[in-house]
């Protein structure tokens, strides 16, 4: 089973999504983006991934709420994790790999748990 986004995709404030499971998460190219306003709930292997596999070819996760990411793997974003002002991020054991940025903080104050796995980006944090 697998998802796949065309367009801006967000949470809204009173929700919370939870994502188990090895589920692999395709954003189409161009400008679609994961945007979390409400609550994220990610973990074991999930994949966050564009149809284009060429970094930057999609937006990545932009976190206006919260998100507890564990063992969540990014690939081909502009931005693998963007923590917005007020956003509440943890990453715990992520792979970021083929991203333009692996986390950009503007204003939010993200929490690394633990190390992050093969971070191939040409810039990481």
């Amino acid at each position: 089973m697998f998802f796949f986004f065309f367009n801006d995709t967000a949470t809204t404030e009173i929700y919370t999504l939870s994502l188990h499971d090895a589920l692999p998460i395709f954003l189409s190219e161009g400008e679609s983006a994961f945007e979390v306003q409400g609550t994220l709930i990610a973990g074991q292997n999930i994949l966050f991934t564009s149809d284009d596999p060429s970094p930057g070819s999609w937006k990545g996760l932009t976190i206006t709420g919260s998100a507890n990411l564990i063992d969540v793997a990014i690939e081909y974003a502009r931005q693998g994790v963007l923590a917005k002002a007020g956003s509440m991020v943890a990453i715990n054991g992520c792979t970021l790999r083929n991203n333009l940025v692996g986390i950009h903080a503007y204003g939010g104050r993200p929490i690394i748990l633990n190390k992050i796995g093969r971070a191939s980006c040409r810039e990481r944090v």
